[in-house]
């Protein structure tokens, strides 16, 4: 299970290959332990100029990891009535801090995937929460890894679901003035 779970075989189509199912502990007491060890977690409020709260090597093996445990969870506990400290809210915060300005891009761009895969089981906690941090969003479409620059599109776009029409047509419009008539878009 350390191995799938951290994903430390050579190819994903070997661990798939393996078909044995594993249990993964519940996505909610992983991320308390996670919290326990890093209880900074929940105090830093600019997470994108601040330093990794973990090496980046270390972060990567634990998203994949809570990833998969988010993804086998079937736990109620994911969804509360506060949803500012959901399971899914903290899951949010650690993805945030993992795009640290020290990160990675492999590290930048599996979180910003990771996000974009919570929002397809929350996704209106996820449009909610980034509805305001627009400019984040939008910062990240100039991300030098392609896969990030992607997933972020994807993110601003789910969470465009959660603007005004006014705010969504000033954001498409904002996007679009961007472009260069002159220069085909990338």
């Amino acid at each position: 299970m350390a191995l799938t779970g951290l994903n430390l075989l050579n190819d994903e189509r070997q661990s798939s290959a393996l078909a044995i199912d594993f249990n993964y502990p519940d996505v909610v007491e992983i991320l308390d332990y996670i919290y326990s060890q890093e209880p900074q977690l929940l105090h830093s409020n600019d997470h994108r100029q601040g330093k990794l709260l973990f090496p980046p090597k270390t972060f990567l093996a634990m998203i994949k990891f809570l990833m998969k445990c988010f993804k086998a969870s079937d736990s109620p506990d994911l969804l509360q009535e506060d949803p500012s400290h959901s399971p899914v809210a903290k899951m949010c915060v650690v993805l945030e801090h993992a795009m640290s300005y020290e990160g990675s891009s492999e590290l930048h761009a599996l979180a910003v995937k990771s996000l974009v895969d919570i929002s397809s089981r929350q996704p209106k906690l996820v449009s909610s929460r980034y509805a305001n941090r627009l400019h984040w969003l939008k910062t990240l479409l100039s991300h030098v890894d392609s896969d990030a620059r992607e997933a972020a599109a994807r993110l601003l776009g789910i969470t465009s679901s959660a603007l005004s029409s006014s705010a969504a047509l000033n954001l498409l419009s904002e996007l679009t003035s961007t472009l260069d008539p002159n220069h085909p878009p990338r």
